[in-house]
């Protein structure tokens, strides 16, 4: 079985072939040696007219003679040997030492490296097999043989890309390889690809309906419910993103805002909190912030969340409490102020400064005021403070930004006013996914 192997291998067989070229070669040349080296010796002796180098030739010429029947029978007796012996296998190494059966050998390995590539898709069964392709002589046979190959190497680099994104994580990434994977015809290595991507990304199946209800809950004072979206086909370990409104009455509008764009392929749970109002909006505050991070770390072991991407982001007034929130409790991944009138000295006197420049984070501000930077008119639609100016204050004493106008980190919404600036956040897509831009950086965030 081990000759055999050898015998299989191209670059024995072309080794093979040389020696096979050699022995013909002494074969041919042998004799002719011989031959002319008896001519002289008869010639030399006649010449001389010498009866005893006469004699001497003679006993030479047989003695020569049967040298080269021997050298070219050689063959011939390794042959019969083996059949004596019925040791022959390693004689098919001469047999298929030929050209043709150089070829055929690198086609056989070729396909034997394929069929282990589509086994193990290892990158060094893959350069294997196509090195062995490159070999081939049939410019037809290599071609298709190169076409399958091609199927092995996507499977490859996608498995790579997964490895990739399981150590930095990319959200945009992700929605590329699953096209990718959908692409894919055969349904085995689609599937297979898929549940490894899962992995990345979520976990297990959790067998629950998408949905997005409100529920009643007031285990957590001042909190009298809250909203709850479910992803389609939510899986454990998926991220969370957690919206805190503004105040009492303003949890609908939330999920209104939330449901600017489809939903579809958001792969992440949302929660937003209800905060009790009574008669009265009740503004958002650092009790109902407390309370919500209870119910998120309840969430989080009802739906098994990945506890390592929790974002958080806030409107308005709730957005003055989303730094000392996340200071405070530090389960966050990253945190998304919007319209937030939180300035740089008030941070400073609440908040532990060095964590918070640690902390990833993206923003959205507007003017403030009667009218947008625009021109158009915000009657109803303002609060007294500039979320542009406060929030620019922040993200660059912060770090975050050296000029906010020109940040990656910070939107300046020219032409939204305080109370559209729900809306006008969730409206941004510039990925064109069906997904916010805010929730896809939100979930692209790991601790």
């Amino acid at each position: 079985m081990y000759i055999l192997s050898v015998c299989s291998s191209p670059e024995v067989l072309k080794v093979i072939m040389i020696v096979k070229t050699v022995i013909t070669i002494i074969r041919i040349v042998v004799p002719i040696l011989l031959l002319i080296s008896v001519s002289l010796n008869y010639l030399n002796a006649i010449r001389n007219n010498d009866s005893d180098a006469l004699e001497k030739a003679n006993k030479m010429t047989v003695i020569k003679v049967i040298a080269a029947i021997l050298v070219f029978f050689i063959p011939t007796f390794v042959n019969i040997l083996g059949d004596i012996t019925g040791e022959k296998s390693y004689l098919s190494c001469f047999d298929v030492a030929t050209k043709e059966g150089i070829n055929t050998a690198y086609e056989e390995n070729a396909r034997q490296y394929i069929n282990k590539a589509k086994t193990t898709y290892s990158q060094s069964d893959y350069e294997f097999a196509k090195n062995y392709i490159s070999n081939i002589d049939n410019q037809i046979k290599q071609q298709e043989l190169l076409q399958e190959l091609e199927i092995v190497k996507t499977v490859i680099d996608i498995k790579t890309e997964i490895n990739n994104l399981s150590k930095n994580y990319d959200y945009q990434k992700y929605l590329e390889l699953e096209k990718k994977i959908n692409s894919l015809s055969d349904e085995t290595i689609k599937k297979d690809l898929a549940k490894q991507l899962e992995k990345v990304y979520g976990g297990q199946p959790l067998n629950i309906a998408s949905s997005f209800n409100k529920y009643n809950d007031t285990k957590y004072s001042p909190l009298i419910g809250y909203y709850l979206y479910i992803p389609k086909n939510a899986t454990t370990n998926m991220p969370l993103i957690v919206m805190m409104p503004p105040n009492s009455s303003a949890a609908p509008s939330m999920v209104s805002a939330a449901n600017t764009l489809s939903l579809e392929n958001l792969r992440a749970f949302i929660y937003i909190p209800i905060e009790a109002g009574g008669s009265s909006i009740q503004q958002w505050n650092m009790s109902a912030s407390n309370a919500s991070v209870k119910k998120i770390k309840d969430l989080i072991k009802e739906y098994q969340l990945d506890e390592n991407r929790i974002s958080l982001t806030a409107f308005s007034s709730s957005g003055w409490y989303i730094y000392q929130t996340a200071n405070n409790h530090r389960i966050f991944a990253a945190i998304a102020p919007v319209s937030s009138g939180m300035g740089i000295a008030s941070i400073k006197n609440y908040n532990d400064w060095e964590y918070l420049k640690t902390l990833p984070m993206k923003g959205y501000g507007e003017k403030g005021g009667a009218t947008t930077e625009t021109g158009r008119s915000c009657a109803g639609k303002t609060v007294g403070w500039s979320a542009k100016t406060a929030m620019c204050s922040t993200f660059e004493g912060l770090g975050k930004c050296n000029d906010c106008l020109n940040c990656e980190y910070f939107t300046y919404m020219k032409d939204s006013c305080h109370g559209e600036m729900g809306n006008h956040v969730f409206k941004i897509d510039e990925n064109n996914n069906g997904i916010s831009d805010i929730f896809e950086w939100m979930i692209s965030q790991r601790k």
